[in-house]
C-alpha cells in the first residue's frame, strides 16, 4: 500500500482485508442506518477507482488535494 496521509479523525486508511472487522466496530459505535440507495451510491463513487492506471491514481489524488486547499 502507498503511503497516504488522513488529515481527517473520520478518515480511515485501510487494507481491503481489514475493511469488515472496521465496518462492524463502526457499525457498533455508530448507529446511522445506511439506506441500501446511499450505500450503493457509495459504491459506485467509489467502484470506479478500485481498477485504474497510474494516471487515474494521481488524478484521483490532485482532485482530493485540490479540494483539501
Amino acid at each position: 500500500m502507498k503511503k497516504v496521509v488522513a488529515t481527517s479523525p473520520r478518515t480511515f486508511i485501510l487494507k481491503r482485508n481489514e475493511l469488515l472487522s472496521r465496518l462492524r466496530m463502526e457499525l457498533s459505535i455508530n448507529y446511522e442506518i445506511l439506506s441500501e440507495e446511499k450505500i450503493n451510491k457509495i459504491y459506485y463513487d467509489l467502484v470506479k477507482y478500485c481498477r485504474v492506471n497510474e494516471a487515474v491514481k494521481e488524478e484521483h489524488i490532485k482532485s482530493i488535494k485540490a479540494r483539501k486547499a
